[in-house]
């Protein structure tokens, strides 16, 4: 029987086979980035129908902590009664009816950190163009499309590996959507035949759509230098080396020199992932770091943000990015336990 989201699946397949990841050096060598090691460790997220998948990302934490005054935007309290309440009208579609679990507190939680991003962002990223456009990697939940489009009057790019993720922001997604924002879904495009040349075409149509959903082996069809903002929140340290090096070599390659580059995570590496010091990496790519909350994580708040500016666009590869972080010879195709340098 077909699973819930077979298609995320064989588009998956086929990019493994089409772009070469199952061959030579990126299948023996460097492995293909296309994992999400915490997400693979927790064996019950993608295993149960998607209502339970979707709200075990809402859930997936408690904490709230109060807003350092440094991102507190001038509209930071009204801007967090919005995103809430979209919110809770997204879940409200979602599950229209009474649960025995009560999810107020991951709402008001997961509100809480949004407006946070909202406020760290609108505070730094003075030159965001008036529409811009946002591409957010590993977005969860996909709640933040919330302050995306609410606050910053963005175009919203989803950009996930994670099949399991893919779907559940796939329902999310859709519900915030409505009628009144167009949504792009890649899968769905390859799905129903679209040719690369007209799936290209569509993804980077510059007024068509409001939410697009781009599954990360697709990352290479995002134009050049076409992104004002890349947000990148709990993830970067959560992926395999290959990983880390597909995310950085396209996010600097599609970001437009100017551009904004917002990170929100613990700031420590995670065992058994890779161990490479991404905010460093950053800088050796024509970034600069420009502004970072000086605060002690999950004690002030939960995570650290800081935002990066391009200052320069550098051409790469994915094998040269890999090469530069991790040594010519290293091998971590066999997983974060087995890595060589």
């Amino acid at each position: 029987m077909p699973s819930l989201y077979d298609d995320i699946l064989q588009s998956r397949d086929a990019a493994l086979q089409r772009d070469g990841w199952l061959y030579g050096e990126r299948f023996n060598r460097i492995g293909d980035p296309f994992r999400w090691v915490d997400g693979d460790q927790m064996e019950h997220i993608g295993n149960s129908p998607a209502v339970i998948t979707v709200l075990q990302y809402l859930a997936m934490s408690g904490e709230i902590y109060d807003t350092p005054k440094a991102i507190r935007c001038n509209d930071f309290d009204a801007m967090h009664g919005k995103i809430r309440e979209a919110l809770a009208e997204a879940v409200q579609v979602l599950v229209p009816f009474e649960t025995p679990q009560d999810f107020a507190l991951y709402i008001d939680s997961t509100a809480s950190v949004k407006a946070q991003d909202y406020g760290a962002i609108c505070t730094w990223a003075a030159g965001l163009p008036e529409r811009p456009r946002h591409l957010d990697i590993g977005p969860g939940l996909g709640a933040n499309a919330l302050y995306s489009l609410i606050g910053l009057g963005a175009q919203y790019t989803a950009l996930e590996a994670h099949p399991a993720s893919y779907e559940a922001q796939r329902r999310f997604l859709m519900a915030v959507a409505g009628i009144e924002r167009p949504r792009l879904d890649l899968v769905d495009c390859e799905t129903l035949g679209l040719s690369p040349e007209a799936m290209v075409s569509e993804l980077n149509d510059g007024v068509k759509y409001a939410i697009r959903q781009v599954p990360s082996w697709h990352y290479g069809l995002i134009a050049d230098q076409s992104i004002d903002l890349v947000s990148a929140t709990w993830v970067l340290n959560e992926v395999t080396p290959a990983g880390i090096t597909w995310l950085l070599h396209h996010s600097t390659r599609a970001l437009k020199p100017g551009g904004y580059f917002y990170i929100r995570d613990s700031g420590k590496r995670k065992p058994l992932r890779h161990q490479l010091d991404y905010d460093a990496a950053l800088a050796t790519m024509g970034l600069e770091e420009v502004r970072r909350l000086n605060i002690e994580n999950r004690v002030d708040m939960h995570g650290i943000p800081r935002i990066f500016v391009k200052r320069e666009h550098q051409e790469t590869t994915f094998e040269g990015a890999f090469e530069q972080f991790f040594g010519r010879f290293a091998v971590s195709s066999h997983g974060g336990a087995y890595n060589q340098a």
